[in-house]
């Protein structure tokens, strides 16, 4: 889970990156875009004051100063810098945070394996019989043991005391 996060972080934070890249190359090719026109507005600004002044005609109003301000290339530029101030602190801290969140998971992965593959050996050994019997359970003795298996098991059924009692109560093989 914690690897996908990341490459979706990686993959969100590519594309801030390049859209602020193609909005400032945006910013500075219309800022240009706009210098040019507004020199083609004073042109004609120009031509048609000779036209009137060659007319004869006096302009009613002096044409209005143009704005004075930075450009739109020096604003975008500001707010880059001002993105870029406020993003690198949150982006570096968010990076440490991820990697630390990673380096913790890949430890806890780390010790969940080791601890499947203790339990899978445990499993597989054979399992060593105990010395001492459990209490309250059917616990043979060695002695009881060694007469299991010289009987057959057949013969091993039940505790029958007498033959004819067995022939009244259990189904006989036949």
């Amino acid at each position: 889970m914690a690897m996908v996060s990341i490459g979706v972080m990686g993959i969100v934070l590519g594309l801030v990156f390049w859209a602020g890249v193609f909005l400032t190359i945006r910013g500075f090719i219309s800022a240009k875009k706009t210098g040019h026109e507004a020199s083609i507005a004073k042109a004609h600004a120009e031509i048609t004051r000779l036209k009137a002044e060659q007319a004869g005609v006096q302009p009613a109003a002096p044409a209005p100063a143009p704005k004075a301000g930075p450009s739109k290339a020096a604003t975008a530029a500001k707010a880059v810098g001002k993105a870029a101030a406020w993003t690198a602190p949150r982006l570096v801290a968010g990076t440490a945070v991820v990697s630390k969140a990673s380096v913790k998971g890949a430890k806890a992965t780390i010790v969940q394996v080791s601890k499947w593959k203790k339990a899978k050996a445990a499993a597989k050994a054979p399992v060593q019989p105990a010395e001492t019997p459990a209490s309250g359970g059917n616990v043979l003795t060695p002695e009881q043991e060694k007469t299991m298996t010289e009987t057959p098991a057949f013969m091993r059924a039940g505790k029958v005391i007498n033959l004819a009692e067995q022939r009244d109560s259990r189904h006989t093989l036949h």
